[in-house]
């Protein structure tokens, strides 16, 4: 078989080749590499809609530092995975606090020192439906990779010892919804690596490039399979004195503009007229918040009727500083 059967044969197999797995995954982006990616991959997306191919981004703050944010994002991952349902990470980065995400089948924990504990435990069973809490989004890709085979274009592979090295591009006639779920922040990369075990299939390293420089990596540093991972793994003990939430406090429900005005105790401003044609406007209150951090919040979505333009106005009391990610 050739270099490129064995690649195809390794990545729909390797799902098959453990039963759990356990590491740490290190991934890393460059911010400035990012959003020139992410600028170049919107162009692309209007053009192929037979848009203009622009994207405006404009953010208006009071206060907050004016020391510029370093490039290089890192995160560590630790993690526990018994496919298909049951995980464990705990994600440490320098920019954002510590989190940790227990999913075990239908029921989900998560916590942050910023949120606290959350947990659809006690919910019916039609509101968890609609509530879930995501995991295992940076290395559950590369432990099952097949999804991989179908949105890449592979251009080279090399077999090294034990291991592929595969040498990749994103196929350039896929729609943002495949780009963006099964390459993840990896999407607007120009030129892509992978690492491949030979043994098991899965993705020891992949990395996207951007005219050279390094975009983004996820590596792992550790990574054992078939462990029998202690009893309570996939069960969260919040710490002494935090209380579990239920996550119907961060739902966000839709108002009329005077309601979200009322609520907020400050003016808000609105388009007198938009663009011609077609708009739908909704408009969401965000209360202040002590935990995470947050000022009161008023945000006015405006979509075209055809979905292809939207912007957000995105307001709060002036004096109270920057929006952070409340604002978008």
């Amino acid at each position: 078989m050739s270099e490129l059967g064995d690649l195809l044969e390794l990545l729909y197999g390797a799902r098959g080749s453990f039963r759990t797995a356990h590491g740490v995954l290190v991934h890393r982006y460059s911010s400035r590499l990012m959003q020139e990616a992410m600028k170049r991959d919107n162009a692309r997306l209007s053009r192929r809609r037979g848009g203009s191919g622009a994207t405006l981004m404009t953010f208006a703050t009071s206060g907050g530092s004016t020391e510029e944010p370093p490039d290089l994002h890192e995160e560590l991952i630790r993690f526990w995975y018994e496919p298909p349902g049951r995980l464990r990470e705990e994600t440490e980065s320098a920019q954002q606090a510590s989190r940790t995400t227990v999913l075990d089948g239908e029921l989900w924990w998560t916590y942050s020192v910023d949120w606290g504990a959350t947990s659809n435990a006690g919910l019916s069973e039609d509101e968890a439906s609609r509530i879930g809490a995501g995991g295992g989004e940076a290395f559950r890709p590369l432990l099952d990779p097949s999804a991989l085979a179908g949105v890449l274009e592979i251009e080279r592979v090399d077999v090294e010892a034990d291991r592929l090295l595969v040498h990749a591009r994103p196929r350039d006639d896929l729609d943002e919804f495949h780009r963006h779920t099964q390459l993840r922040v990896l999407s607007g990369a120009d030129e892509l690596e992978l690492v491949v075990d030979r043994e098991r299939g899965v993705v020891r390293r992949l990395a996207g490039y951007l005219d050279g420089g390094e975009l983004s990596v996820s590596e792992f540093e550790e990574l054992v399979f078939d462990e029998v991972f202690p009893e309570g793994t996939f069960v969260f003990v919040p710490p002494a004195g935090e209380e579990v939430r239920s996550p119907e406090a961060f739902v966000h429900r839709e108002y009329t503009l005077e309601e979200a005005a009322e609520l907020a105790g400050f003016r808000i401003f609105e388009i007198p007229e938009l663009p011609e044609g077609p708009w739908r406007t909704h408009v969401h209150f965000t209360p202040a918040r002590e935990r995470p951090p947050m000022q009161a919040n008023v945000a006015l979505f405006h979509h075209r009727a055809n979905g292809r333009e939207t912007f957000i106005v995105s307001q709060q009391k002036a004096g109270e500083g920057g929006f952070g990610w409340a604002g978008i």
